[in-house]
């Protein structure tokens, strides 16, 4: 403690007085109020002592609301946003490296979207299928995809 004091006095002591604008701190004026402002050894606090005989029943958990479900566009006989939703989820399992499964997705979706009629959507899943041939190594298949995609685009 003594040294803290020591040290403090020291260095205000090395810092000469330095004049400034009015309304502007010098370097050493900032220094110094830095090193005045600074907390001395904090005492580690203790928690006082619980009381056993405090009754539990005090004590209120707070109840979280239940997220609601939002019906899928499955559940609400929508198959455009059935086609929207395989065809999300075969990005991301592209995206995911699961070809597989981006392959059945795509499929589904581009299968609903000629059942639709969406020129939009079925461009839009034969260019994913052609992306997906292409990762896969099958480069003629990808070209197919593309042509079929560049066609309908054409039309």
């Amino acid at each position: 403690m003594q040294e803290e004091q020591t040290r403090e006095q020291e260095s205000s002591q090395e810092l000469p007085p330095v004049e400034a604008k009015p309304g502007k701190r010098s370097k050493a004026g900032k220094k110094r109020t830095a090193v005045e402002s600074q907390p001395e050894e904090e005492q580690p606090q203790t928690e006082p002592e619980a009381k056993e005989t405090a009754p539990q029943a005090d004590k209120v958990t707070p109840v979280e609301p239940k997220p609601q479900a939002v019906p899928t566009a499955s559940e609400t006989g929508d198959q455009a946003g059935v086609a929207r939703d395989l065809f999300a989820q075969g990005i991301q399992s592209l995206l995911r490296g699961e070809y597989d499964a981006s392959e059945n997705q795509l499929g589904q979706a581009l299968t609903i979207q000629q059942k639709l009629g969406d020129r939009t959507g079925q461009i839009e899943v034969l260019e994913q299928l052609g992306h997906l041939c292409y990762l896969r190594g099958a480069v003629v298949q990808a070209q197919e995809y593309y042509r079929q995609a560049s066609a309908m685009r054409r039309t």
